[in-house]
């Protein structure tokens, strides 16, 4: 499966506000349960994820306009995309992810990677 099978949008859409599959099922959780504040504890314990990470996650989407900050003090947040058209990438992406899941993660894993840094081996002067 190639992901010229995905919409154009989703493919879009995916290395600009995914960075793992982790992300990804955290914002598809949040967004079938609209309206519904969560902090990373949350996350942790319904999708299964570390706090630590679920933390990363949350802040890393709200930064993308995906979720809105509910609770400052508590790091709590809420599904709430910024721009209505997201909206509808969402649903095409939530049944991409059902319907076609090996394209969508390549997309995901396909996202080139910034500042790599190569080191070099032992005994190796270039």
């Amino acid at each position: 499966m190639t992901t010229d099978s995905l919409p154009s949008d989703v493919v879009e859409f995916l290395p600009e506000c995914v960075d793992s599959i982790e992300q990804l099922v955290i914002l598809l959780w949040l967004r079938r349960t609209p309206g519904r504040v969560v902090t990373a504890i949350d996350v942790g314990r319904e999708p299964r994820t570390l706090e630590s990470s679920a933390r990363k996650r949350l802040i890393d989407l709200q930064a993308r306009n995906l979720l809105r900050s509910a609770d400052a003090a508590r790091g709590a947040y809420r599904y709430e995309p910024l721009a209505p058209l997201r909206e509808q990438t969402l649903t095409r992406l939530e049944r991409a992810y059902a319907d076609r899941r090996y394209a969508v993660i390549q997309v995901i894993f396909s996202k080139p990677i910034d500042n790599v840094v190569v080191f070099p081996r032992d005994g190796d002067d270039s």
